[in-house]
């Protein structure tokens, strides 16, 4: 039998909180988070100092393996990825396997540890960057914001 596996990442950047918002739903492959940078890159709204909140509450499984993680974090080590550039990135997830896969990239990221944080919850994530959380919140929930989403799709057999 084959059957598609969909994965979206979803992003709004707010330009006046200098804040990216990332929602990921379904499976994360490896492949997913190197397009969403390629993405992030071309987006004339985007800059450098932005703090990022990454959401990972939706995500229903994930294919990364150890390598993948070291691949991740040594691209934005060594190469001018954007994602090192970024001022903090807190991320936020229930999963406990997604946790300790957060927990080894957070160790993995070098002298940027500081600047990545991992929470189970929205609020935690916005005191964290000081952010008032009802007004991101209010982000998050936006029916008429414009979000762009990058979808893939896997074959799997």
């Amino acid at each position: 039998m084959v059957r598609f596996v969909f994965m979206s990442i979803s992003y709004r950047i707010l330009t006046s909180r200098q804040l990216i918002l990332v929602k990921n739903h379904g499976v994360l492959y490896r492949h997913d988070i190197f397009n969403y940078i390629a993405e992030l890159s071309k987006d004339p709204a985007f800059n450098t100092g932005m703090d990022e909140i990454v959401s990972l509450t939706e995500v229903s499984d994930y294919n990364l393996s150890f390598n993948d993680i070291c691949e991740l974090t040594n691209v934005e080590l060594e190469n001018h990825s954007l994602l090192k550039n970024l001022h903090r990135t807190a991320f936020i997830a229930n999963d406990p396997h997604i946790l300790g896969k957060l927990t080894i990239y957070k160790q993995l990221s070098g002298l940027n540890q500081e600047g990545v944080g991992i929470f189970q919850r929205l609020t935690e994530a916005c005191d964290w960057l000081e952010h008032k959380y009802a007004d991101i919140q209010k982000e998050y929930n936006n029916a008429e914001a414009k979000w762009v989403t990058i979808q893939e799709s896997t074959v799997c057999k």
